[in-house]
């Protein structure tokens, strides 16, 4: 018996046989079934290359932004009175932080005198200070290497690397 790839030399071919047939209960008749397949694959074909070059520029600008600035003043304010107990705390009256100063002087008995006081008091300014600064940006140009001459040297000798540039082939 064949196979459908191998008919047998004397079958005759598909378009010839008739629709119906009257084949004998003990024969047996041999039709050829045929399919056929499609098989798809990819490959990858370099169309040309391109080359990435890349400059920097400099340029100079003014920048006028306010800067804050915190700025401290003191006053001493004496006192010289006797203190018994723990220190005082340091406190706040309005914008100004009040921080007791104490000394212990040796007199027949020792005793705490708050010797002044330290008032600090904060001023916030802002003032305008233009400054000179060098800005840099970067450009990247893009360049297409055609691959189909045949004396380009870039893809002939290989891809011509230097620094600031870089050559990739496009798929």
């Amino acid at each position: 018996m064949s196979d459908w790839r191998n008919p047998p030399a004397d079958a005759a071919p598909p378009s010839s046989v008739p629709a119906t047939t009257d084949v004998p209960a003990d024969s047996t008749l041999t039709i050829p079934v045929i399919e056929e397949g499609l098989r798809v694959e990819r490959q990858e074909v370099e169309t040309g290359r391109v080359r990435f070059v890349k400059t920097v520029s400099e340029r100079e600008a003014v920048i006028d932004e306010p800067v804050l600035r915190d700025e401290v003043t003191f006053e001493r304010v004496p006192l010289n009175q006797p203190w018994e107990g723990p220190p005082p705390p340091v406190r706040y009256s309005g914008d100004t932080m009040i921080i007791p100063l104490l000394e212990e002087i040796i007199v027949v008995e020792k005793r705490l005198v708050l010797k002044e006081e330290l008032h600090v008091r904060r001023v916030r300014t802002t003032a305008q200070e233009p400054q000179r600064v060098t800005l840099r940006s970067e450009d990247v140009r893009v360049e297409r290497i055609d691959s189909s001459s045949p004396g380009n040297p870039a893809l002939s000798a290989g891809p011509d690397v230097s620094p600031g540039t870089h050559t990739e082939p496009i798929r």
